[in-house]
């Protein structure tokens, strides 16, 4: 039976290392989870009983197919692994290996990632993907390392590949997994990272990875609803902007020569549709770069003036039919975000800090100052909540509920779970109201400009005689 020494972790992310026997690598790992300890490097010493040599300190053995051996379907996994490692600048460290006679390769430098692209952002959908096979590698009992190296091979060339490959390395050198992800700010943002810290020293990274994962994916759902609804809107408005503008650039033109043949007075609606084909036609580009400008200058405002950033937020949440729904879509998105963290064993108050960072709107961020001065000075959440303008009262009683069961994760879920039934009804109420709104907006608009053309056509007899 083969020897391994082995590096892990227990709970408390402490360093243990050790010697054992084992059948396989899979045995090594059920071994050491039955201790409560998290398998992070191993090698596989001797297949002889008290054979142990000295470990390779520049090029490491790895697997490879040995003569005369009948699993060739191991092997050749074993194969395809060591083909990846050569994309690697540093040196695997030998505990990252299994070594085996049969040979040795030397792993292939390559330059560090460009720190510009570890800051670039990647989709949420490739942000999902790239969790949900950790999580499923991890759960099967694939090292980290293992899991990762695989995960590159099927990434396109991306940010996300640049980062795999950083984090690799980075943990290779004996950074934590948490660390490591801390150096790719592009794709992992401070919750992510929070949320593995967390699992990595509670034992249970696999489970964390799973609800970032389910996280993820109910955020790209309620993202994916409101451009789903907004589509067929947009598409109206697009098709209704494009007609007039087609019509006051070509149309409308020809209608002048005519009108301006007659020598007539031409009446109020003529007037005005005669004067904006004009100023579109001479002043259009210039008044698109003046609108980008002014727009510009404008974000530039609310940057630098933070009270003129709430005021605009304020109204946001005021606005009619539209402001119910912004709110219910925040508070949504911090509620989903306070359960998982609450769910992964992450401490009440830097919960709350996190889910304030992704709320994006400066009023209910105030509300979240609320609740956190609160339990810092030991009153519960729903203390805070209860009586808010923009929180329902069903809420808080939920959870108030919550906090006195001493299950406020799986109560904060079901929160969350009222507001995407929330979300989801809101969107129905406003877009069923939309659409008709905006079909009688663009008849308006063309009914306007067809009976400005026609105005001056109607007293044409009168003209002539």
């Amino acid at each position: 039976m083969p020897r391994y020494k082995y590096e892990a972790r227990d709970k408390a992310g402490r360093k243990k290392e050790g010697e054992t026997f084992a059948k396989d690598k899979y045995e090594l790992i059920k071994y050491l989870r039955k201790q409560n300890l998290f398998l992070t490097k191993y090698v596989m010493l001797s297949e002889k009983e008290g054979n142990i040599p000295a470990l390779p300190e520049v090029q490491h053995a790895v697997y490879a197919d040995k003569a005369g051996s009948s699993d060739h379907a191991e092997h050749a996994k074993h194969a395809e692994y060591a083909e990846h490692l050569k994309y690697y600048k540093e040196s695997l460290h030998p505990m990252h290996t299994a070594p085996s006679e049969a040979g040795k390769i030397k792993i292939k430098k390559i330059q560090n990632p460009d720190k510009k692209i570890l800051k670039k952002k990647v989709s949420l959908q490739n942000l999902v993907v790239f969790t949900r096979q950790l999580a499923v590698s991890l759960k099967a009992g694939i090292s980290f390392l293992e899991a990762m190296l695989a995960i590159e091979r099927h990434i396109k060339k991306d940010p996300m590949k640049a980062a795999v490959r950083n984090i690799i390395k980075e943990v290779q050198e004996g950074k934590t997994i948490s660390k490591a992800l801390k150096t790719c700010p592009g794709c992992f943002p401070p919750l992510y990272i929070s949320m593995v810290k967390a699992g990595e020293k509670g034992g249970f990274l696999y489970e964390n990875l799973e609800r970032l994962a389910r996280y993820l994916e109910k955020k790209i759902e309620i993202r994916r609803k409101i451009i789903s609804s907004l589509l067929y809107p947009v598409l109206m408005l697009f098709v209704a902007c494009a007609l007039i503008l087609f019509m006051v650039t070509y149309i409308i033109p020809v209608f002048v020569e005519i009108f301006s043949a007659m020598g007539a007075d031409l009446p109020l609606p003529t007037r005005i549709i005669i004067f904006l084909s004009v100023f579109i036609r001479k002043y259009g580009i210039l008044t698109i770069l003046m609108l980008g400008l002014l727009y510009v200058i404008f974000k530039w405002l609310i940057k630098k003036n933070p009270s003129l950033q709430e005021k605009i937020d304020l109204i946001k949440l005021k606005l009619p039919v539209i402001g119910p729904l912004y709110i219910k879509v925040i508070l949504a998105r911090a509620i989903h975000t306070l359960s998982a963290l609450l769910s992964s064993a992450i401490p009440v108050l830097h919960s709350l800090k996190l889910s304030k960072a992704v709320i994006g709107n400066k009023i209910i961020e105030t509300k979240f100052d609320e609740i956190y001065d609160a339990v810092e000075k030991g009153k519960g959440i729903s203390s805070a909540m209860m009586n808010d303008p923009y929180i329902p009262s069903i809420v808080a009683d939920m959870v108030e509920t919550g906090e006195k069961t001493g299950e406020l994760p799986q109560m904060l879920s079901l929160v969350a779970e009222y507001f995407d039934n929330e979300v989801d009804n809101s969107i129905k109420s406003v877009f069923t109201i939309l659409e008709p709104v905006l079909i009688i907006l663009m008849g308006l608009m063309v009914g306007f400009i067809a009976v400005a053309l026609l105005l001056p056509i109607f007293s044409l007899p009168g003209v002539i005689h």
